[in-house]
């Protein structure tokens, strides 16, 4: 992407068409040696939201306004296992 900052208010004014499609939650990572790399996870309420998000017609000219570079590497997982390690106490 060409810059976070530009990029940040196109996703979040995205927020209600997400929801529609079942997105219950996401986390966002920026690359610490190039922060204008991100990772999204994004959990969604079944794989067929997920997809018919990703292929909606307006999302394209979104992205692309919002300067995002070349194609997104889409990947649809299950979840495995999640564990909250347990901290130590002060």
């Amino acid at each position: 992407m060409a810059d976070y900052g530009a990029w940040k208010p196109y996703f979040d004014d995205g927020d209600d068409s997400r929801v529609e499609h079942g997105q219950q939650n996401y986390r966002l990572f920026r690359d610490s040696e190039n922060p204008d790399d991100l990772t999204l996870i994004a959990e969604f309420e079944s794989e067929d939201g997920a997809r018919e998000f990703m292929e909606s017609e307006d999302l394209p000219g979104v992205m692309r306004a919002a300067g995002v570079q070349g194609e997104p590497e889409n990947r649809f997982l299950d979840m495995a296992e999640e564990k909250t390690m347990p901290q130590p106490s002060a």
